[in-house]
């Protein structure tokens, strides 16, 4: 513990020691040498072993929903831009093969 001890001292001799503290009889004296508990070693690298996986799924967590918001938003807008392209043009069904449409959609542009 960092116990403070107060011990009383002589009072101050004004006249000889100007230097003297004079507003007080009291000081605070603290313990110099005060030994660490060797049992607290390592206590901060053990807390952050056990933390950091945790942390760590959350931000990949995160960054990873992000990505499929994202993946979704491309989906819905493709298929957004289809349905429009479709509803101007129906006629136009030239080559609409499965293969031609993988490759637009795995391009993410039409033109």
């Amino acid at each position: 513990m960092n116990a403070v001890k107060q011990i009383p001292l002589r009072r101050a001799r004004t006249q000889h020691d100007p230097a003297a503290p004079q507003h007080t009889d009291r000081v605070e004296v603290r313990p110099r040498n005060i030994p660490r508990c060797r049992a607290d070693d390592g206590a901060a690298l053990l807390e952050l072993a056990l933390v950091l996986p945790f942390v760590a799924v959350v931000v990949f967590g995160t960054i990873d929903l992000g990505r499929g918001l994202a993946l979704r938003n491309r989906v819905t807008n493709m298929a957004r831009e289809g349905a429009f392209y479709a509803q101007f043009h129906p006629a136009d069904v030239t080559g609409c093969s499965p293969t031609s449409i993988s490759g637009v959609a795995k391009s993410g542009s039409p033109h």
